[in-house]
């Protein structure tokens, strides 16, 4: 029996389908938003919104703990492109990846050298007494 959600009320038994095109465009949206299973690869899941937004999810674990990695609108990407993209990302975990890691880590990169660069030149230089790089002076 699945565990009770954090408001209390119970959550429901996993919903899993052999997906198909068709299938994800009837889809119709609920109160709560839901997620679907697919069968055919493991890992890959459809949430649908309560608004009717659908987006493509990898969701796996790492060190026990579930990790959910966003791969796409459904709207943008479809369902053969989604379960290739699912298997990329559970490769990646089978080696011993992170992806939702590297894809923050990538996101990230770079930007506190730059940050401090920017400081050096706008704050730094000008509390002692230089005119910062580019500027009036």
């Amino acid at each position: 029996m699945p565990r009770l959600r954090r408001d209390g009320t119970p959550a429901q038994a996993p919903n899993k389908h052999k997906l198909s095109d068709i299938f994800v465009r009837k889809l119709k949206p609920r109160e709560r938003a839901f997620v679907v299973w697919d069968i055919h690869q493991r890992g890959l899941a459809l949430q649908v919104q309560p608004t009717g937004h659908r987006s493509w999810k990898c969701i796996y674990s790492l060190r026990g703990r579930p990790r959910w990695y966003h791969i796409g609108d459904a709207a943008a990407v479809g369902l053969a492109d989604a379960r290739k993209l699912a298997s990329r990302v559970m490769f990646q975990v089978a080696e011993n990846k992170d992806p939702c890691t590297e894809r923050k880590l990538e996101r990230g990169k770079g930007t506190f050298e730059e940050l401090a660069t920017r400081y050096v030149e706008e704050y730094a230089k000008r509390k002692n007494g230089q005119p910062p790089l580019g500027g009036p002076g």
